[in-house]
C-alpha cells in the first residue's frame, strides 16, 4: 500500500494530482481532509476531486479524512466512498474527550440512512 502524508499543492489541479497520485504513486486510496483535526472538508474540492477520477475511469477509493458529522454525512458520502471519523464522536467535539455514544449512534443512524 501506498501512502503520502503530503498535502495536494495549491499550483496544480486536484484533479491533476488526485490522477499523479493514484496513476503514478500507484496509491490505493486518497484521503481528503479540512484544515486540521475536525475541520470540515471543502465540498468543492471532494467533488472535483471525484470528478476527476470519473472522468480519468479511475475506481481508487476516496475517503473523507475530517469534519464528518451525522449533519454532513448525506452531502460528503454522496461523493466519497467512506470516511475517517473521530472527533464528530467524541463528548462536545473534543478530540481529548471520551467517546459519546448518543454522538456514535447519531451518525450511524446517519450513515444507513445514506446507504440505504
Amino acid at each position: 500500500m501506498s501512502t503520502s502524508n503530503t498535502p495536494l499543492a495549491a499550483e496544480r489541479s486536484v484533479g491533476n494530482q488526485f490522477a499523479d497520485l493514484v496513476e503514478r504513486g500507484l496509491a490505493d486510496g486518497v484521503i481528503v481532509s479540512g484544515a486540521g483535526t475536525g475541520a470540515a472538508v471543502d465540498t468543492d474540492t471532494l467533488e472535483r476531486i471525484a470528478a476527476a477520477r470519473s472522468d480519468r475511469g479511475l475506481s481508487t477509493p476516496l475517503f473523507v479524512g475530517s469534519g464528518l458529522t451525522a449533519d454532513s454525512v448525506d452531502q460528503l458520502l454522496a461523493v466519497a466512498d467512506g470516511a475517517i471519523v473521530g472527533t464528530a464522536l467524541k463528548d462536545g467535539g473534543q478530540t481529548t474527550n471520551p467517546i459519546d455514544v448518543d454522538r456514535v449512534e447519531a451518525l450511524m443512524t446517519a450513515v444507513e440512512a445514506v446507504r440505504t
